[in-house]
């Protein structure tokens, strides 16, 4: 585990583990001798990727659609064949040295979800907790230690692998509630290192969630318009926000699912004639809807609030990106948007009105004459 020393420990939390070390810890300092985390991570991990591990893991969870019957029942739930396959699934991607788990496809830049399996990463690991909980009621110290260990390691696989800041503070919170049982376990009687070793990793948590909160807080003072703010973060070191620039630049700047269900390109003419043929007026009119509103959203163009100097600046900025940025994931994703950016095109003038000329206008029937009464009447 690439976090095991204090040394190593202290990038993990960004850009936010300076403001986090003047931080006054919650119990009195304590000299800390040995910077070794290891204690809270997993022993003998493996040269592989967690990926695999952590992506069967929410395939056999999310197939157990009963254990919406059971929620927060964690005697039930820990008894389901299915959800002890899932966790046995997290253990076994806990003890891989490296993750990278990327759940958002750089095809799909256009997704309103960032981060799919945030519900499924949350109750997974509170069934870690439930389960280290239960093990210590049962005076199971080390099956508790051991899962609260795997509880830490999802969280910090999590945070290595993140694109965007909600799989960030995912892991965050995962990691806070593997402290929690951490402190459970260990309790008050705690020897000295531990217990400095356990201010530490919270001091650097504390920053961690410090400095998301602060980007997320300058983000959204700029207003609703992201762009300014966007392009700062994409000269941010921290990779996350990086990505996550991106993706709120192609959120903003692409139709919706313009790569993930890419529209054909349409022959109006032949298109119009065909529902022209119609038998049924109505359907006429709905399929007419339905076809105005896809050309309004084209298979690659851009909203119509962005304009082309929008347009212009956005790929100013994500080419040097997507050329020479330190993270292969960032220069794929601003690959991706400056492929799917192209001008915004003003709208055709609707054609004039055609006049009606003698050939064409229709001539109006004769006015029928009066009824006369019937003789004799």
């Amino acid at each position: 585990m690439a976090v095991a020393r204090l040394s190593s420990a202290a990038p993990a939390a960004t850009s936010s583990s300076a403001p986090a070390a003047s931080r006054p810890t919650t119990s009195p300092a304590l000299p800390l001798g040995d910077g070794d985390l290891s204690v809270f991570f997993p022993a003998g991990t493996r040269d592989s990727n967690a990926a695999a591990a952590y992506t069967r893991a929410f395939e056999i969870f999310a197939a157990d659609r009963d254990r919406l019957k059971y929620r927060d029942q964690w005697d039930v739930l820990l008894q389901r064949r299915s959800l002890r396959a899932a966790l046995d699934q997290i253990a076994s991607g806990t003890l891989c040295r490296s993750c990278d788990f990327l759940p958002f496809l750089p095809d799909d830049l256009s997704r309103s979800t960032k981060f799919p399996y945030l519900l499924d990463t949350q109750e997974l690991a509170r069934l870690l907790a439930a389960r280290a909980g239960r093990e210590l009621a049962a005076n199971q110290r080390e099956p508790a230690l051991a899962t609260a260990r795997t509880l830490m390691a999802f969280g910090r696989h999590l945070r290595a692998s993140a694109l965007v800041l909600t799989q960030e503070v995912q892991g965050i919170a995962i990691e806070r509630l593997a402290m929690s049982s951490f402190r459970k376990v260990y309790g008050p009687k705690a020897d000295a290192a531990t217990s400095a070793k356990l201010n530490v990793v919270a001091r650097l948590l504390d920053g961690a969630q410090e400095f998301v909160a602060d980007a997320v807080t300058s983000h959204s003072a700029k207003g609703e318009s992201g762009f300014p703010e966007d392009l700062a973060w994409l000269r941010s070191p921290v990779s996350v926000l990086r990505c996550e620039a991106i993706l709120n630049m192609a959120q903003a700047a692409l139709p919706p699912s313009v790569l993930v269900k890419p529209t054909p390109d349409i022959d109006l003419s032949s298109f119009l004639q065909k529902l022209s043929q119609a038998t049924t007026a109505s359907k006429v009119q709905i399929r007419r809807e339905e076809v105005e509103a896809r050309i309004q959203w084209p298979r690659k163009g851009v909203r119509g609030e962005v304009t082309a100097a929008d347009v212009r600046r956005l790929r100013e900025a994500l080419a040097p990106v997507a050329q020479s940025d330190p993270e292969p994931r960032v220069r794929v994703l601003a690959q991706r948007l400056l492929d799917a950016l192209v001008e915004p095109k003003p709208l055709p003038l609707p054609p004039p009105p055609v006049r009606p000329t003698t050939a064409t206008r229709t001539i109006p029937p004769p006015p029928r004459p009066p009824r006369l009464p019937a003789p004799g009447r």
